[in-house]
Order: C-alpha cells, then structure tokens, then sequence
C-alpha cells in the first residue's frame, strides 16, 4: 500500500515539475530504482539465470530505496517553508506518550502485566510496536535536541527533551538506538569541547554493564559476539546475513544476485537460498529477521560496487544538505550504524525519521547562519 502512495507522490511530483520546468539535481534520486532494475539484469544474463519476474524486480527495486525516492519531496517542502522540527516534536511527544502507556498498561501492546527489560519478549514497544523503531526515533530526536534543540526549543526544554529521548533508548535496550545516541553526544563533546565529560562518557557504559548485566542488550551481545566463530551453529540472524552476502557478492561479482533474491520482502523461495542451503533454516522458512539489515540485503542483491557508490552518494546527500557542517560525519556514521543493523533504505519507517531529523538540522543550521549575519551585519551599521 505504501509502495502504491509513494508511487501516486512521485508521478504528481514529477508532473508537477514538468509542467513548471523547474527540475533540480535531487530529483535524478528517483532513476536509483530504475539503476536497480538494470543491474538486476544485468546480473541475470552475466550468470545464465533468471530468476526471477519484472514484475517482482520492479517492484523490489522501488522497495528498495524509499530513502532515495523520499528526498525530492523532503527538498521541495523544504522549499516550501515547511518546518520540520514542528513536525518531528509532534511525533517525539506521540513517542514519549505510547511508552508511558505501554510501560504503564503492557496489556494494551504485548498482553501481558508487566515490563521485563531482561527479556526481549517483553521489552516496550509504544505506537511503533517494534522496540528498535521506538528507540531510533528517539536516538535520532536525540541527536537533534542536544545539537540544535537549545535555539529552537530553549535550554531548559531541549535538556528535558534530551533526558527523556536517552531513557526511552536506554529502557527499549535497544542497542542501534543507544549507539546512535553515543554517536551524537560525542559530536556535542567535540562541539563544545567539553573534555571534562569525557571521564563521564568512558565511565557510563562500565556502570551500565556493572548494574544491568543480564539486560537484554547486554546479555544478547555477549551471546552473539560468541556465535561468530561458529556461523553454522549461530541463530543471530543479521550475522548469518552479512556473512552470507558477502559471499554472495563475490560469488556473483560486480553485479550481485539481483533484486529480489536476498534479504528482502519479496525474495521468498529465492533459488539463492536454495543455492546456499539456507532455505532449510528457520528464518528462512519462517521468512522472519532476514532484511533486518540492509547491508546485508545490499551487498547480496546488488554487489561491492553498487552498495559502495550507494553510501557514497548518501554521503554526499548529507554533506551537501548540510553544508559540510561538522554534525555531518556523525551524521553518516550514525547512517551506517543503522544500515547495518536495520533496515534502512528500504524501509519507509527508518527512512523517513532520518530524512526528517537531517532536514531538521539543516534547518537549524541555515537559521542560526541568517542569525549570525544579521547580528554581524547590524554591529557593522551600529558602529
């Protein structure tokens, strides 16, 4: 259904457009699916089979990069003068509200009467009922509250915001959120250099590990930094992924095995999985946890080249919205952590919070810059 919305969006906003002649750089976003599909057949011819349907190719290849498809329309309602960060404290609060609800009445989310953070079964899910889209969300509004929040929202309010954001990621235990938030406290260390909280930042984590060893997140990475060595015996699903993907790319190098064969919604029964004996697993009969990270599901689907220049060129989105501001390299690495771990540009939900919150600091950013002119530009006249 979403597929079929984003489709309506882009045919009216390309229409739109045409009709206007007013076309920018950001637009050629939308020929990544249409990149896709060639390589896909590409690979068929390169490798003697195909596998697969155009109608399925097609279809996976738009699934694929919703995060390149979305951003034309984030560029053009910025043009608009939409503000973002309106936007994004709306959804922030709805968050805040679903955990309370769900801490306080678990029945109404999981069916059951109590929360236990050291079982993963029955972790707080709030509106979003998956942990980790809860805890993104708010590592992401994180980010934007310790680093932008205190123009917008005032300090006293941007402080609040922040502790509320970290210890709904804490309690998710939700481990991708809690790096995210790691990821951007340290640009606000380097920002502000505030070295003296650096003895905080190393001394955290040890406490957290002292008191809450057996939390999930901390007993489940132990466990599976210990599968790593033995891959056949492992049940981490997003380890088995990656492990295999990279065989698969280079297996079916440059190409990869195409869209809709690895990792993703559409590639159940796949002749891949097949092929590598992994249709026999649980995760793959079930077709549960498999596109859990969309690395995985890249390297796999499209090979080292196309995955490499599609991080490069979201790299350079980021640089480029925000103007080469030094939040950007936290920013793409807290992108990578993401695409790693979850599903990313494949999946709307991931997508659009990190389009929203990176549009939210540009925005910030761009208004802090008129500020600072303005203020110079008026010392100038006064004096």
């Amino acid at each position: 259904m979403d597929e079929l919305l984003i489709l309506l969006l882009v045919a009216y906003l390309f229409f739109t457009k045409l009709i206007q002649n007013r076309f920018c750089r950001t637009d050629l976003l939308w020929l990544v699916p249409v990149a896709s599909v060639l390589l896909t057949y590409a690979s068929l011819l390169l490798n003697g089979s195909w596998v697969n349907s155009f109608y399925n190719i097609s279809l996976q290849s738009l699934i694929s990069f919703k995060f390149f498809i979305l951003i034309p329309f984030f560029v053009e309602a910025n043009k608009r003068k939409v503000t973002f960060d309106k936007i994004l404290l709306v959804l922030f609060v709805f968050t805040v509200l679903g955990f309370l609800l769900n801490y306080f009445y678990p029945e109404l989310f999981i069916n059951e009467k109590t929360i236990n953070f050291k079982d993963r079964d029955f972790r707080i899910v709030g509106f979003q009922f998956k942990p980790n889209d809860m805890a993104i969300l708010c590592s992401l509004c994180f980010g934007y509250f310790v680093n932008f929040g205190r123009d917008k929202l005032g300090y006293k309010m941007s402080v609040t915001f922040s502790i509320i954001a970290l210890l709904i990621v804490i309690l998710s235990t939700s481990r991708t959120g809690l790096a995210i938030c790691m990821i951007f406290l340290a640009y606000w260390l380097q920002a502000k250099n505030r070295f003296a909280f650096l003895a905080v930042i190393f001394f955290l984590p040890f406490a957290w590990l002292f008191e809450f060893e057996q939390m999930f997140f901390i007993s489940e990475t132990i466990r599976n930094i210990g599968e790593f060595s033995n891959i056949e015996q492992s049940n981490y699903i997003r380890f088995i992924m990656i492990y295999y993907s990279f065989i698969i790319a280079q297996d079916y190098f440059p190409f990869g095995s195409g869209a809709a064969s690895f990792g993703t919604v559409l590639s159940a029964n796949s002749e891949i999985y097949k092929n590598y004996g992994l249709s026999s697993l649980e995760f793959f009969d079930d077709f549960w946890g498999i596109f859990d990270s969309n690395l995985a599901s890249l390297l796999g689907e499209y090979g080292f080249i196309f995955s490499a220049l599609l991080y490069i060129l979201s790299f350079k989105l980021v640089f480029a919205l925000l103007d080469g501001h030094r939040v950007s390299k936290y920013f793409c690495l807290s992108l990578i952590i993401i695409s790693i771990l979850q599903p990313f540009y494949s999946y709307h939900v991931n997508s659009v919070n990190l389009i929203l919150v990176l549009f939210c600091m540009k925005q910030a950013k761009d208004a802090k810059e008129i500020r600072n002119l303005k203020n110079s530009y008026e010392g100038v006249i006064s004096s």
